[in-house]
């Protein structure tokens, strides 16, 4: 695929009680780009949306990007912005109407690993999932271009906004911006990466 080393990957999941952990690692034969990420959608609820569940991130700031969703290097406070989820609160703005989200936020540097990066709750109350993970970049993806024609469980329909993504990884195009989180690796520096879901 044009890159510079040969890999060889890895996923382990170990499943205990409601907590799913996934290992991720990557070993290569040169100094080559790796950065892994898990794409798993998730709805707690019955609705039709999860613009009514509850989000807390703990996240300071996230980076920047151009129309095309590409990065243009800038890492910007969350704070006064609809990036800013520090307190639990909806994906809808003060006239309810809904807020797009696709987005890395970049995760707090002196955060313990052994507390939770987000907690999003269910509009019922229900149920609750908490992720934990090592990275320092969290996607976030409310499903703002999802429209699936082909029916889903129970019949249902996915369309924007059906889902939500929390995707713990590296910050997206990290090789073209060197302030960023370093993703190059080699057979001295291997790839490892873990994060951990909880739903409750």
């Amino acid at each position: 695929m044009g890159f510079p080393g040969n890999v060889d990957f890895k996923a382990v999941y170990t499943l205990k009680g409601n907590r799913l952990r996934l290992d991720l690692s990557a070993t290569t034969d040169r100094v080559t780009p790796i950065s892994l990420v898990q794409h798993q959608y998730f709805n707690l609820g019955e609705g039709k949306d999860v613009l009514d569940h509850m989000f807390q991130l703990k996240v300071s700031a996230f980076t920047e990007t151009d129309d095309d969703l590409i990065p243009t290097g800038a890492i910007l406070p969350v704070g006064r912005t609809q990036y800013d989820l520090r307190k639990a609160r909806t994906l809808r703005d003060g006239s309810g109407k809904p807020v797009k989200y696709d987005v890395n936020l970049v995760l707090e540097r002196t955060r313990d690993l052994k507390d939770p990066v987000a907690v999003v709750t269910s509009a019922e109350g229900d149920l609750t999932l908490k992720l934990w993970t090592d990275r320092e970049g969290l996607q976030f993806y409310n499903a703002v271009y999802t429209d699936i024609p082909v029916p889903g469980l129970h019949g249902k329909h996915y369309g924007h906004h059906s889902g939500f993504c929390l995707e713990d990884q590296s910050f997206p195009d990290a090789v073209h911006h060197a302030h960023f989180p370093s993703i190059w690796h080699s057979p001295e520096r291997p790839y490892a990466h873990w994060c951990e879901f909880e739903i409750a």
